[in-house]
């Protein structure tokens, strides 16, 4: 006769779905992992804004100098081609960047009642909410576990990728003011 597996080891043939998970932990570990990307995301959104804004202000003020100069600027039309491309790339940024905080993902209003949705919970009637949550099998709860870890995947990708794309347009707008100033300074 072969020996019984201690309390905790794998057996053959089991699944994730056989295994008996510690609910109140799991939900916590998603809950705490989830808040950490929002947060890595905000902060990096947040970061994008402030260069852009700074970057913006100084392309703006060296533009309205240029116009207000023009015909005493030889070459200052490369200059300013180059500076109204980093003007428009870091307000493409800072677009991306907001687009940050109103995440367009998924529409609460046709989830139906899932427990662990913030946007579901707060507009279902509290004793609903409880009696739900309360009733509900074990099975199910995993169910909607992974559903809310899914959900909120997918709203952090998108967080991501506008992360992404406003740091690419940040990089790209600092290069055109890198390439205005080197131009200003071989051409006037």
């Amino acid at each position: 006769m072969s020996e019984p597996s201690p309390p905790g080891a794998n057996r053959p043939g089991e699944t994730i779905a056989d295994y008996r998970i510690d609910v109140t932990r799991l939900m916590a570990t998603v809950y705490n992992d989830t808040e950490q990307q929002i947060a890595r995301a905000d902060a990096k959104a947040g970061l994008v804004l402030t260069a852009n804004s700074v970057l913006m202000a100084v392309s703006a003020n060296v533009i309205s100098t240029y116009l207000r100069n023009l015909s005493s600027f030889r070459g200052g039309l490369p200059v300013l081609i180059c500076l109204f491309a980093a003007l428009a790339l870091s307000g493409l940024a800072i677009h991306y960047a907001l687009r940050v905080a109103f995440p367009r993902v998924v529409n609460v209003n046709n989830l139906g009642l899932q427990l662990f949705n913030p946007g579901v919970t707060a507009k279902t009637p509290k004793d609903v909410y409880v009696e739900r949550f309360l009733t509900l099998e074990l099975d199910e709860m995993k169910r909607q576990i992974i559903e809310s870890v899914h959900a909120k995947a997918r709203v952090l990708d998108v967080k991501y990728g506008m992360v992404r794309r406003s740091i690419h347009s940040t990089i790209a707008a600092f290069v055109f003011w890198v390439a205005a100033m080197v131009l200003a300074a071989i051409l006037v």
